[in-house]
């Protein structure tokens, strides 16, 4: 099926509706206050509110990076993918050192500031390729952000696209010259049979 260009324009399409709702899955998963699931009742707890607002997620991203890849270079890909993410997760990560970190860390103010497993907290998750979860003395060492799981999954999804459609772009270009070399074969043929009766 083909989508026309069009289509990707907001008031042609329902992105953000969509991105609305599957937020407001998350959203009410990892809410304490609602103590009913109703996709984990139907699904015998298989499945959650908030895995089906993720599958939505990773939808709506895939089909919107597949168009991204296919209109630009591979440059201005993996530019664009970093300026998603890492600044964002950034600053993001500074305020979780800064807010729940300062505040509920049991360590001494300054010796949090300056513990390595801080630092190596904010510069790690700002270039996320593997994402870290705690800081120290913070909620018994337990995690800050679990929801920065998906960050790794999202660039390795990256990393996996842009191969395929290198693939799929050398196999196109293949089968093109195989077409142009056919076409010269089925184009010489009859000029190598006049020839053999000369």
């Amino acid at each position: 099926m083909y989508i026309t260009e069009a289509k990707f324009q907001r008031e042609q399409n329902n992105f953000d509706a969509l991105r609305l709702l599957a937020a407001f899955m998350v959203f009410i998963t990892h809410s304490y206050g609602f103590p009913i699931d109703p996709i984990s009742r139907l699904t015998g707890g298989t499945y959650t509110l908030s895995s089906w607002g993720l599958i939505i997620f990773f939808t709506l991203s895939g089909f919107l990076v597949c168009r991204s890849i296919s209109r630009s270079s591979l440059r201005d890909y993996f530019w664009n993918r970093f300026l998603r993410i890492c600044p964002a997760l950034a600053v993001c990560s500074l305020l979780m050192v800064i807010i729940p970190g300062c505040i509920f860390t049991t360590l001494p103010l300054r010796e949090f500031l300056l513990h390595p497993g801080t630092w190596h907290f904010l510069l790690q998750n700002s270039f996320p390729v593997q994402v870290v979860f705690k800081l120290p003395g913070v909620f018994n060492e337990r995690a800050v952000n679990v929801s920065l799981w998906t960050i790794p999954l999202e660039i390795k999804l990256y990393i996996a696209l842009t191969s395929w459609f290198l693939v799929e772009k050398k196999a196109l270009s293949l089968k093109k010259h195989r077409r142009i070399t056919l076409a010269e074969e089925l184009i010489a043929q009859p000029e190598n049979k006049a020839n053999q009766y000369k």
